[in-house]
């Protein structure tokens, strides 16, 4: 038991130096589009399989003077009978309640972590609506037509994938609050 609590003290100051480092890591932006887009090409993100962290954003279009008007209006389109209980992330209250600037530009959507970050982008945008996969499945969601979304990414090429990225992957998700997860 003693190495347990020896093993235990050493992942805490790793956790802990692991989350001093979160303000060094910097998204770069890959992708903003429409659904528009979507009707000339499809998106193409081959060069963007690695390892890493990868974050859908929403700009908010600025139609509503009162940022829980925007929040009520886009929890009903997110949360349509057509997409109720087909393996999407539901809307996360908790984190929703956490926007709180009319202003904010961009807005956090979905944080998630891959070893084909491209590869997954892809999924989140074009899986249809009734496969199981579990993904955001946009392009699906045509009242959503008229949004803005930005597509940022962070390669994260560690050996121990396993126990860096989901910290990190956490930790994000409780500094940037995304609305729309499974967690």
């Amino acid at each position: 038991m003693d190495k347990l609590k020896e093993l235990d003290n050493k992942l805490t100051a790793l956790d802990f130096d692991l989350k001093a480092m979160m303000d060094e890591i910097q998204f770069q932006e890959i992708e903003t589009f429409k659904f528009e887009d979507f009707s000339n090409r499809e998106l193409d993100f081959k060069e963007f399989n690695f390892k890493g962290l990868y974050m859908f954003e929403i700009k908010n279009n600025g139609f509503f003077e009162d940022i829980n008007d925007w929040k009520n209006d886009f929890t009903k389109r997110w949360c349509d009978e057509e997409f109720l209980r087909k393996f999407v992330p539901n809307v996360r209250k908790k984190r929703l309640k956490e926007l709180t600037d009319t202003n904010q530009e961009w807005i956090p959507l979905y944080i998630g972590k891959s070893r084909s970050v491209g590869k997954r982008i892809h999924e989140h945008i074009y899986k249809p609506i009734e496969k199981t996969t579990f993904a955001m499945k946009l392009k699906a969601r045509h009242n959503l037509s008229n949004e803005v979304f930005r597509i940022s990414a962070v390669k994260i090429d560690v050996n121990n994938y396993n126990w860096i990225v989901p910290v990190l992957e956490n930790e994000l998700r409780n500094r940037l609050n995304p609305i729309v997860g499974k967690q």
